[in-house]
């Protein structure tokens, strides 16, 4: 990963937390207790994980979120855990090797409907409706999966 690019996502999850933690003090806790963080969104037969959806699902009930995030190779920023984009065909490419627009085309993976989420539009749901819940961020590395593509092509 670009190093300016994780400099960035280190900014992001910095100042999330700084925000939070704000907006936490604002009204100390009558009581405090452990919070429910929905780790990669819902899981169930439904709805894949770590796509809008599934954050939805999962936040009837979670405190937060925990995202996992790629890097497409147009540099935006996508919630999913494997460093290869799951595709209907079952072809799998590495994130940082394909285009925003062909992850905007793929609305199915492993049999369960659903597309890839952006990271801002996560942001964008948790700001108009879950203002306080925390979105916690996992950075994924891309290395194992540009590794073994350059190991295979040799």
């Amino acid at each position: 990963m670009n190093r300016s690019v994780q400099l960035f996502l280190f900014c992001l999850s910095c100042a999330m937390v700084f925000t939070f933690c704000l907006v936490s003090a604002e009204e100390p806790p009558a009581k405090l207790r452990t919070l429910k963080i929905a780790h990669r969104g819902g899981r169930s037969d439904s709805v894949r994980e770590n796509t809008l959806n599934g954050f939805k699902e999962a936040l009837r009930n979670a405190d937060g979120v925990e995202v996992d995030v790629q890097i497409s190779g147009d540099k935006t920023i996508w919630l999913s855990h494997s460093s290869r984009v799951h595709a209907y065909d079952g072809d799998r490419k590495c994130f940082a090797e394909t285009s925003d627009k062909e992850i905007e085309n793929i609305n199915t993976c492993n049999g369960k409907e659903g597309s890839y989420t952006g990271l801002e539009d996560l942001f964008k749901y948790m700001n108009e409706h879950h203002i306080r819940k925390p979105v916690c961020i996992d950075i994924k590395e891309t290395f194992p999966c540009i590794s073994a593509r350059s190991i295979s092509s040799q």
